[in-house]
């Protein structure tokens, strides 16, 4: 997956120093436990174990775009993409991290996802601009 922050290539050092590089990260590929509707039987609904002790009832970590890895490259997974990621990203407007979170799925060549990800402050200022480059191989 090839990595751009803020409209510059990047790699995964370059999220070390900033804090909500490393929480987009995080929550995006993190594997988030499956939903109860997802058609995933235990014990392959994944998640982190941590999640089952939230403080918060719901609270959860990570995305389902694993789920992505069952389906083909179509629109319908490309919407499923963006739903899975703004979901994950949910929690930093819950927490008042950011003001919105603006993502986009696209299909980049033939067999490529590219998601970006644009997290504004509250003021509408952008805060920081992430883009996944061929997400899809990483999933499949």
């Amino acid at each position: 997956m090839e990595l751009l922050l803020n409209g510059e290539v990047a790699d995964l050092s370059d999220f070390e120093d900033n804090e909500l590089a490393q929480a987009v990260l995080i929550s995006l590929f993190s594997w988030r436990k499956s939903a109860d509707d997802d058609g995933v039987a235990a014990p392959g609904r994944m998640g982190w174990w941590g999640d089952s002790y939230a403080q918060v009832e719901g609270d959860r970590i990570g995305s389902r775009l694993w789920l992505l890895q069952r389906e083909k490259l179509t629109e319908s997974a490309l919407r499923k993409a963006e739903a899975y990621a703004e979901e994950a990203l949910q929690w930093l407007i819950d927490d008042a991290i950011v003001g919105s979170v603006e993502v986009m799925a696209e299909r980049g060549e033939t067999e490529r996802l590219d998601l970006s990800v644009t997290l504004y402050k509250p003021d509408d200022t952008q805060a920081l601009s992430a883009r996944f480059q061929d997400v899809w191989s990483d999933l499949t």
